[in-house]
């Protein structure tokens, strides 16, 4: 049985939970996983460390802006990058966004993080560093095209450690348990099996 985890992909930033707010200039975007296999009950969860994690930024037009992607069938914009800079706004749309289930198309999450979501149109800013943070429990229904949607100049990253894509699929697609994984970019999170 997969454990659900968090998979962040970045391009060199590291969110630590903290009393203090980080105060740096980026375009976040949260991808969410809502297929069936991470069910509706790990959905809130999801839901709620993605708020938790967007509350930790100074959030503004001219410091950091939160979008919020979500997929499984389907890929959805549900919040764009500059639509919320109030932070409580922007936490209670997250825990908002409903469930649907479906299937795992994190390849297509990713392509319409780069192709629409990290667009002028949508919001993102040029010259702002652009980090997308995805949450899924691992299982896309295509492990090639989710490899390939990975390597379109996207970077796994933790403590400043870069993993290229390249890594895809021994590391994104596995079934092993990520145990002892933190080096390679992969979090366990408190997530129900």
């Amino acid at each position: 049985m997969r454990i659900l985890i968090a998979n962040l992909i970045c391009l060199l930033l590291v969110v630590k939970p903290s009393l203090q707010l980080i105060d740096t200039k980026a375009d976040v975007l949260f991808i969410l996983d809502m297929s069936g296999s991470v069910g509706k009950d790990n959905f809130q969860t999801v839901k709620n460390t993605a708020a938790n994690i967007a509350g930790q930024f100074t959030i503004s037009k001219t410091h950091t802006q939160v979008g919020v992607d979500v997929f499984s069938s389907n890929v959805k914009t549900e919040i764009k990058l500059r639509s919320l800079n109030l932070i409580q706004l922007l936490k209670h749309f997250i825990k908002q966004i409903p469930y649907v289930g479906g299937g795992t198309k994190t390849y297509d999450a990713l392509d319409h993080a780069r192709k629409s979501s990290f667009t002028k149109k949508n919001g993102d800013r040029a010259g702002i560093q652009n980090i997308a943070l995805v949450m899924t429990d691992g299982g896309s229904d295509n492990q090639k095209r989710t490899c390939e949607a990975a390597r379109s100049k996207i970077f796994w990253c933790i403590e400043k450690t870069v993993v290229q894509a390249k890594h895809c699929k021994n590391d994104f697609e596995s079934d092993k348990p990520r145990l002892g994984m933190k080096d390679k970019g992969w979090y366990r999170s408190p997530f129900k099996k």
